[in-house]
């Protein structure tokens, strides 16, 4: 394997790594807030599929960031569902520490999730965080 493909699978992988940092339990908090859940779940008139109401515009993010291949209809799977918030919540924490300076925590990434990558800092995102911290 030549230098430049060994580093874009070592990068990969970091990518990887870094997308499993997301704590598990806030993973298991924002299911059962989103969809009680449901893997089958639908929501947002149509627009939110699976267990973690995902929505279109957050799989085309990930795609984009990670060179995945989701489709919308694949949120109905689990593995699937936890690996796009999973990854999301990496990228835009990872933007959150640079804007910051601060680590992000549980009530950031769950803002983000909620709110989009500014989501943060939106007072509509924090009624949001109560519901999910009940279940941390």
């Amino acid at each position: 394997m030549n230098s430049v493909k060994l580093f874009g699978a070592i990068m990969a992988v970091m990518i990887c790594v870094e997308a499993y940092a997301v704590n598990d339990k806030l993973i298991d908090a924002l299911i059962i807030t989103e969809s009680s859940g449901r893997v089958n779940a639908i929501g947002d008139k149509g627009k939110a599929f699976g267990q973690l109401q995902i929505w279109e515009v957050v799989i085309k993010d990930v795609n984009a960031l990670y060179k995945t291949n989701y489709s919308h209809a694949d949120m109905f799977n689990a593995d699937n569902s936890k690996d796009v918030c999973k990854k999301y919540l990496a990228y835009y924490g990872k933007q959150y520490k640079k804007e910051t300076g601060k680590e992000p925590d549980n009530q950031v990434y769950a803002r983000i999730w909620n709110g989009g990558p500014r989501g943060y800092l939106k007072k509509s995102t924090k009624n949001y965080w109560k519901k999910v911290v009940k279940y941390l």
